[in-house]
Parts: C-alpha cells; structure tokens; sequence
C-alpha cells in the first residue's frame, strides 16, 4: 500500500516537473516572439522611413526638374510667364494645402493669369482627380493673393503614360513631362486651357 502511495507520489512530481518544463518553454518561446515581433515592427518602421524618405526625394527631383521649364513650355501657348514660384504651402483652419509650382504671367490677350503646377514622379489618373477635386477649388481660398488672376492648372511628372496625358488634356489641364530640353508639353498643339475666372471680390 505504502509502495503504490510512494510510485504514485513520484508519478505526480514527474508531471510537475514535466508541466514546469513545458511551461518554461512555453515562455521562452513568447519572448521569442515577442522580440522577434518588436524587431520586425522596428523594421517596418525603418522601411517606411526610408520609402517616404526616397519618394519625397523623387518627387522633390520631378519638381526641380519640370519647374524651371514652365516658361518656356507655356510660350507656345500664348502664356507669358513673369515668374515662378515653388513650394507653395499655407494652413486654415487646422487644414494644410501644398502647391508645387505657381507660375505667374499674362495669356494672349494680357490678362492675369495664374498656372497652379502640380508634379509627380509618375503621374496616375487618381493624382489628376485628385488635383481637379482637392487642389485647384480651393487654391484662391488657401492663397487668397491670387483672386484677381484667372487660374489654370498643370499636372506632369518624369514618368507620364499616354492615356493618363490625355484624360489631363480632355480635363483641361496642361501636362508637363520629360524631353529633349529637360521638359515639355505633352499637350497637342490645338489645346485649350481650362480657365477658372478671377474671382470678382478681389478686384
């Protein structure tokens, strides 16, 4: 009787230990894991780091490259640039709104005429709406010193696929992208501006 009671005491104390064990690696795998979780998240932040980092970048060398070329892109046209401005950025209201470029100057017939310039390393049809929808609506509002220019707006990039240049072309916009000279339209020859009036409370 005392014999079973004893086998049966070692019995129970090998399961202890065995659960003791198990449980001991059990641990260790979680904190494993869990450095194993932290160094990836480190990582990831790392990564998005340096992405964000080198498509600033890009599109930092998109503007520097198409920017200086604007005036001589838009003379074709009939549009006199006096001046361009990049780099635009005001906030309202806790809202914050970036220009690239502003090129200032006079059409055909000399009236004011402001070109809201918008560039991207490659240029999407959803970066084009984007412009349409967000940006050039409310650019006078962000920018109140232009009210008394007519707006049209301009969209490139280095990188510009044909079909994306001609639904900005159908949509009224100039379209920026790479030649011979550094820059140029992509536009056909017989392009019309989109043109959004001044606005009259400024005059």
């Amino acid at each position: 009787m005392a014999r079973k009671k004893n086998d049966r005491l070692d019995r129970i104390e090998r399961m202890i230990e065995e659960l003791t064990r198990a449980q001991d690696r059990t641990e260790e795998a979680q904190q494993r894991t869990e450095e194993e979780h932290r160094l990836t998240e480190e990582a990831l932040r790392r990564l998005s780091h340096e992405v964000g980092d080198l498509v600033n970048g890009m599109g930092q060398m998109s503007e520097n490259l198409l920017a200086p070329s604007l005036p001589r892109i838009l003379e074709p046209f009939g549009i006199t640039l006096d001046s361009t401005i990049t780099r635009l950025k005001n906030a309202i209201e806790g809202e914050t709104l970036e220009i690239d470029a502003v090129g200032q100057g006079r059409d055909r017939s000399r009236k004011r005429l402001a070109i809201v310039v918008e560039i991207k390393f490659k240029l999407l049809q959803r970066d084009v709406d984007r412009f349409l929808e967000k940006t050039l609506p409310r650019f006078r509002e962000f920018f109140p010193s232009f009210g008394r220019a007519a707006v049209a707006g301009a969209v490139g990039g280095l990188t510009v696929p044909v079909q994306v240049a001609r639904y900005a072309e159908r949509k009224g916009l100039f379209v920026l992208g790479p030649g011979e000279e550094f820059a140029r339209a992509l536009n056909r020859p017989a392009f019309r501006p989109r043109i959004w009036p001044p606005d009259r409370k400024k005059r």
